[in-house]
């Protein structure tokens, strides 16, 4: 299934850098689900993530998670960080707290 959603919030309002827009795809393999999204790559990844959290809906113990290339990406990081690009293919994946990490 794929789903378009365009990402827009700033989490770094204050300093306003100039919007960097980029279409990106998130896959979220366990539920057989392709996101094709719009973000600014000026977004920390925690912020894509909580956009996200509705959409996946994790369990208590559990935390969502993002992945290029098998790296995991730091929260605080921004996405320009990695050099995201134009279909750019990034992996969700759940963790359970204090378990090991589950691919999906």
């Amino acid at each position: 299934m794929k789903q378009n959603i365009t990402s827009n919030t700033n989490s770094n309002a204050d300093s306003n850098p100039i919007p960097m827009f980029a279409h990106i795809i998130l896959v979220y393999q366990e539920k057989k689900k392709i996101y094709n999204v719009e973000v600014d790559l000026n977004l920390q990844v925690k912020d894509l993530i909580m956009e996200f959290l509705p959409v996946l809906l994790p369990g208590d113990q559990q935390q969502v998670v993002l992945q290029l290339n098998k790296q995991t990406l730091e929260p605080k990081n921004k996405l320009k960080d990695y050099d995201i690009k134009k279909g750019t293919e990034l992996q969700i994946l759940l963790t359970t707290l204090g378990g090991k990490q589950s691919d999906l």
